[in-house]
């Protein structure tokens, strides 16, 4: 009955995410006319905000001249910014009204606060949807299967700014639509009666709920290190864990064990069929031991998510994630002459390393993000990056790839 359930919940899902991902590869398509489309739209929306009215946006008419026109921004230039907003001013930023202030994870230096108002979300969207719609595509057996989702790896903050902006949100249901997010919600590995069990308090407590899910077939994590920890929290307290579920699927997992000659993922989940997590740059060595840790189970790098926006969407089997064009205005530093202009989503060059620079719907225009990717290659026009690391001395906007 619930695999029917969930079932029923993919394909109205699957079907409320093909016009997003229609639209996505019409984009990707046409890089150039996309993005020149989205910056007309971000200059029509804000160019009447303090912001827009200091740096002259009324001046813009072309990408050039937008580069031309308006400074390069970090965390530290837009501080000041945002402290208004969170006092309560309006239209400093952007026209729209902010919904939230949603906090950074960077691994060092303070917790900043990102401006999100609905453009932001549904430009979010616009990556997510496509992502989340390739996966049940290429991989149908995960139709009615329950997943987990770590959703997200910035610190949990609640509260509201002195202007009465709520501070930070307790899931990421901003990172996607209504139907897939109340997707994601029903179908997480939890007890059959999850609506009513308490929310787990401890790891172990997270391992016993998750083992009861026989049918898991999807981990949505950040760090491969997150189910590898997961998996010795499991072996190290086997006998207690396993205590707690029914006779059944207790010979199952003894009986998987025993063929694997070892503990692994599969046999705990024998539907387990995607991990999502980081496999590039830092995270290249974790992802190995999770491959072995996890036999037949196919690990998809994430794109690069921050929480500032989005800059790739993994969608393929290939090399790299393709350039989010339809969310935000997107310019690309060339590491090997960092002082040029930076590159146009048309302009970049294969075998080149860049730091992205996002301009988006929340208010963060030419935002310098600090990561660094490499393009290995081109599809349909638009580039493909891998995440290679941090710059040196940046000031972290999230932490290590925070991704898809």
């Amino acid at each position: 009955m619930a695999n029917l359930f969930a079932r029923g919940v993919h394909a109205a899902w699957l079907a409320s995410l093909r016009r997003p991902t229609n639209r996505f590869l019409a984009a990707i398509r046409a890089p150039e006319a996309t993005q020149a489309r989205k910056l007309h739209a971000l200059l029509a929306r804000n160019s009447d905000t303090a912001y827009g009215r200091e740096h002259s946006f009324h001046r813009v008419a072309t990408p050039e001249q937008w580069q031309s026109v308006v400074p390069l921004s970090s965390p530290e230039s837009v501080s000041p910014w945002v402290e208004r907003i969170a006092a309560g001013e309006s239209k400093v930023l952007t026209r729209d009204p902010v919904l939230t202030l949603e906090p950074t994870a960077g691994t060092s230096g303070s917790s900043r606060l990102v401006p999100y108002t609905q453009g932001l979300v549904d430009d979010l969207m616009a990556a997510t949807g496509p992502w989340l719609f390739e996966i049940y595509h290429q991989w149908p057996q995960l139709l009615g299967t329950r997943s987990y989702w770590s959703a997200s790896n910035a610190p949990r903050t609640s509260g509201k700014s002195p202007g009465g902006i709520p501070i930070g949100t307790q899931d990421d249901s901003a990172y996607f639509g209504p139907l897939e997010g109340w997707a994601n919600a029903r179908l997480t590995a939890a007890t059959p009666d999850e609506d009513s069990a308490p929310t787990p308090r401890t790891p172990l407590e997270r391992a016993q709920r998750l083992l009861q899910a026989d049918d898991l077939g999807f981990f949505s994590v950040w760090s491969p290190e997150a189910l590898l920890e997961l998996l010795s929290l499991i072996e190290a307290n086997f006998d207690e864990v396993l205590a707690t579920l029914n006779p059944a699927r207790i010979t199952n997992i003894q009986g998987a064990i025993q063929s694997a000659g070892r503990l692994t993922l599969p046999a705990l989940w024998p539907a387990l069929t995607l991990i999502s997590c980081w496999g590039e740059g830092t995270s290249k060595e974790a992802r190995t031991r999770l491959e072995k840790a996890a036999p037949g189970v196919a690990i998809q790098p994430k794109g690069l998510l921050a929480t500032e926006g989005v800059v790739t969407v993994p969608m393929g089997q290939v090399e790299g994630s393709l350039a989010a064009v339809g969310s935000h205005f997107l310019e690309f530093i060339n590491l090997d002459t960092p002082n040029a202009r930076p590159a146009l989503v048309h302009e970049v060059q294969k075998d080149a390393s860049y730091s992205p620079v996002l301009s988006t719907s929340g208010g963060l225009f030419r935002y310098k993000l600090g990561d660094i990717i490499h393009c290995v290659g081109h599809s349909a026009g638009t580039p493909r990056f891998v995440f290679k690391g941090r710059l040196a001395k940046a000031t972290p906007s999230s932490e290590a790839p925070s991704c898809i």
